[in-house]
């Protein structure tokens, strides 16, 4: 338990609150698995609150005052229905860029909010290499 502690307790020192609570909770779900398999009596990391870290990175999202001022600064753009989408679905801009018509089911049936049925997965599997 005290190695648990003073490795989060070090690990306090650099990091984000959140990415402590990371940490802790994946180390605490290795423990149980470990439990589970009879490898370790007991799962010590449970036992351990998660200290706070450092205070994390400020939100680099727009707020809607600035979402509305760039919609409306794009609206004769023909970048708009890019932003838009962007805007509404919170895809990132990389997964918007690599989209095309062949991700947009047309035929789908239309949701009650008229929603279309357009987002799969954008990623090839070399955009995966070296993560």
């Amino acid at each position: 338990m005290q190695d648990v502690r003073a490795a989060l307790k070090k690990m306090a020192a650099t990091h984000a609150t959140r990415t402590l609570q990371k940490a802790h909770n994946c180390l605490t779900r290795a423990l149980r698995h470990a439990e589970g398999q009879d490898l370790v009596r007991r799962n010590v990391s449970a036992l351990v609150d998660t200290p706070r870290g450092r205070e994390g990175r400020p939100s680099q999202s727009l707020t809607v005052t600035q979402a509305s001022a760039l919609l409306e600064a794009a609206e004769d753009s023909r970048l708009h229905a890019y932003i838009v989408l962007c805007l509404l679905t919170g895809v990132r801009s990389e997964e918007a860029r690599a989209l095309t018509w062949d991700h947009v089911d047309m035929a789908a049936e239309q949701s009650r909010s008229g929603d279309l049925s357009a987002l799969t997965a954008t990623r090839r599997p070399s955009d995966r290499a070296g993560r």
